[in-house]
């Protein structure tokens, strides 16, 4: 049996210009992957919808894609991401209406939704542990800091997917999974220090989740992928210009996961250069480019920025992509050289040896030299040794 696991797909979203079937395309590639590969199983780990409060039309695209699962008997589950649903346990996630969808052959829908706390569906010959997107309220946490919070709900969760995973398996059903959305402590994130740092989110450490007895592990909510993150469906901001998009494929079988590359998720070209070395990127273009670009932007850097004509590079970016966002053309930075001539970091370098390489820079020679260093250091020792101001001191 196998299961296509996808995340972030974000119907409803409105990036860099693109129309609602260009921006669902990814989605409705994976739907029908999984039609045509006769696949069992279709998971959205989160972030189904944009917006915690969908229009009617992301409603008919998000359903209507979800109802080709259900017509053709392939059952989905899907679960709440941040995005899907507030932090408050009275909110009303977008999700609420997805196991309304189905009833297309006279039966009951294929769909599933979690919500609230992790919970384990049966699934064929899978058996998923979700975990949406950890709320404290769900978990019954009470605290009167933030960071209490977090770290309290963060021991909560992963002592309720313990007792999960330590239920012993159904005969039949050797295949157990985990699928999240979630942010973890390593893995496509670094975090260092207190979860604070992800403001609401409620970071668990991986290795708390590779010790569940799970077979595998899919995770949404960072869009880039890697070991664990699905990664989105579409390019989210120009962070995202050469993140590879794709969904995975599990077979529980074989206990193996393939992914597999969208092909219509959008193509992103983002350039910063000087206005010569700009052409020569736009004529190796000429040369070698077989698909355009779906939205571009240029940065151009120049001392004299009247010689460049914006106007111009939009309509040279054109020619290789679909939608030009930006020209923009800037001044070099200024560049602030070290004092010190052996390029040694400020922070490590003495007061008086600071003061003296700005003197011999600055041409200042004896008697005036070796005068000046012999007050600022009777200054700096008076302030350093007995706390004493100046002032009072001299």
């Amino acid at each position: 049996m196998k299961a296509v696991i996808i995340a972030d797909p974000h119907v409803g979203a409105d990036k860099f210009g693109t129309n609602p079937s260009q921006w669902d395309a990814p989605f409705s590639e994976a739907v029908q992957y999984a039609v045509q590969n006769h696949v069992r199983l279709f998971i959205c780990a989160g972030d189904l919808f944009h917006r915690r409060n969908p229009t009617t039309e992301d409603y008919d695209r998000a359903l209507g894609l979800l109802s080709i699962l259900d017509y053709h008997g392939i059952e989905f589950l899907v679960i709440d991401g941040n995005h899907d649903v507030g932090t408050t346990i009275d909110s009303i996630p977008a999700t609420w209406s997805i196991e309304e969808v189905g009833g297309t052959k006279g039966g009951d829908s294929s769909g599933k939704v979690a919500h609230g706390r992790a919970s384990t569906f049966l699934i064929g010959g899978i058996e998923v542990i979700a975990l949406p997107w950890p709320r404290w309220a769900d978990y019954g946490v009470k605290s009167i800091t933030l960071k209490d919070l977090l770290q309290e709900t963060k021991e909560a969760v992963l002592k309720h997917l313990r007792s999960l995973s330590e239920v012993p398996r159904r005969q039949g059903r050797s295949s157990r999974i985990l699928v999240g959305h979630a942010s973890i402590s390593s893995g496509a994130l670094k975090l260092q220090g207190p979860p604070l740092l992800l403001g609401k989110d409620v970071v668990l450490p991986v290795e708390e989740l590779q010790a569940l007895d799970v077979d595998a592990i899919f995770l949404g909510h960072i869009h880039s992928q890697d070991e664990y993150y699905v990664g989105s469906t579409q390019p989210t901001d120009w962070a995202d210009t050469h993140t590879p998009k794709s969904f995975a494929v599990y077979d529980s079988v074989e206990k193996t996961t393939e992914r597999v590359p969208y092909r219509s998720s959008l193509k992103l070209l983002t350039i910063e250069a000087t206005p010569t070395a700009l052409n020569a990127i736009l004529k190796t273009f000429a040369g070698q480019l077989t698909v355009k670009y779906d939205v571009a932007r240029a940065r151009v850097v120049c001392a004299n920025t009247e010689t460049v004509d914006p106007g111009a590079i939009r309509a040279s970016l054109g020619d290789y992509a679909h939608r030009v966002e930006s020209v923009e053309v800037v001044k070099p930075p200024s560049q602030h050289r070290r004092v010190a001539a052996n390029n040694t970091p400020l922070n490590v370098i003495t007061p008086d040896e600071l003061l003296a390489t700005w003197l011999d820079s600055k041409g200042v020679v004896d008697p005036i030299r070796t005068a000046t260093l012999s007050t600022f250091r009777a200054l700096a020792t008076a302030i350093t040794t007995t706390g004493a101001t100046p002032t009072e001191r001299f």
